[in-house]
């Protein structure tokens, strides 16, 4: 399986970052993010809600679904999608990362990236932080 890296944009609302001591994020709700590592051409985000919704685009379609997090776990389901097709480079950027969504279950955030990831620990996508 591809990896796909994400990169973030986090919706500046005060109040709603949730930090450690560290400044570490410690929950996801009401953040944006943006993929990272794939075609230039190509733009992939992500954002949270404060509704457990999981909104982006993947590449080419606009995606959405539902999040739970617990700790440092979160689970992605119900994830549907747009239908309409684009170049194949946004084609297969989007499968990828639709397929990496469907098994992440961790997540960490070190500064401004957001790390997801899957079975035995295994990266399955990196985000930054956008202002």
């Amino acid at each position: 399986m591809t990896m796909v890296i994400v990169a973030v944009s986090v919706l500046a609302i005060a109040g709603c970052d949730a930090t450690n001591s560290a400044n570490q994020l410690t929950d996801l709700t009401e953040t944006s993010w943006k993929v990272e590592g794939i075609p230039k051409q190509v733009t992939a985000t992500m954002s949270f809600g404060a509704d457990g919704r999981v909104t982006g685009s993947a590449g080419c379609n606009r995606y959405f679904g539902t999040y739970k997090t617990s700790g440092q776990t979160i689970e992605i389901s119900g994830i549907g999608s747009t239908r309409k097709m684009c170049p194949d480079v946004e084609m297969s950027v989007e499968t990828e990362l639709l397929k990496s969504l469907a098994v992440v279950n961790r997540w960490q955030v070190t500064s401004d990236k957001l790390k997801l990831t899957g079975p035995v620990d295994t990266t399955l996508v990196r985000l930054r932080r956008v202002k």
